[in-house]
C-alpha cells in the first residue's frame, strides 16, 4: 500500500474546486477562515465558483474586491460582518430561514 501525500491548503483546494463548483459553508466554526483565505489568495485559477455561506460571523475574504469573476457569493443570512460587501454588491443575500436550508439543495446533487 501507498503511504499518502500531505497537501498544504492550496494545492488540496485546487483539486476539490474547480472552476464552476458550489461550495457551501455554514457558520461559525463552520467557516475554515483559513481555507476561505487560501482560495481567495489564489484566485486567478478559479473562475465562476458559487460560495454560499449562512451566517458569516467574520469578513468574507473571498467577497473583496477585484476577486468577482472567481466567486459569486451567496449568503442566506445577512449580518454585521457582510454588510458592506452586500450593500457594494459582492455578496448576493437570499432571505431563508435555517428550516429552510436543506431543502434549497437538490436532492442527490452531492459535492461537486
Amino acid at each position: 500500500m501507498e503511504k499518502g501525500k500531505w497537501l498544504d491548503a492550496r494545492e488540496a483546494l485546487r483539486r476539490t474546486v474547480t472552476p464552476g463548483s458550489r461550495i457551501f459553508f455554514s457558520m461559525a466554526s463552520a467557516q475554515p477562515q483559513t481555507l476561505l483565505r487560501a482560495l481567495a489568495a489564489n484566485h486567478p485559477y478559479y473562475q465562476n465558483v458559487e460560495v454560499l455561506n449562512v451566517y458569516p460571523v467574520a469578513d468574507h475574504p473571498l467577497a473583496k474586491p477585484g476577486l468577482e469573476s472567481s466567486f459569486r457569493c451567496v449568503s442566506l443570512q445577512n449580518g454585521p460582518a457582510i454588510v458592506s460587501d452586500w450593500k457594494e454588491g459582492r455578496i448576493d443575500f437570499i432571505p431563508a430561514r435555517y428550516s429552510d436550508i436543506p431543502g434549497s439543495f437538490p436532492q442527490g446533487s452531492g459535492p461537486h
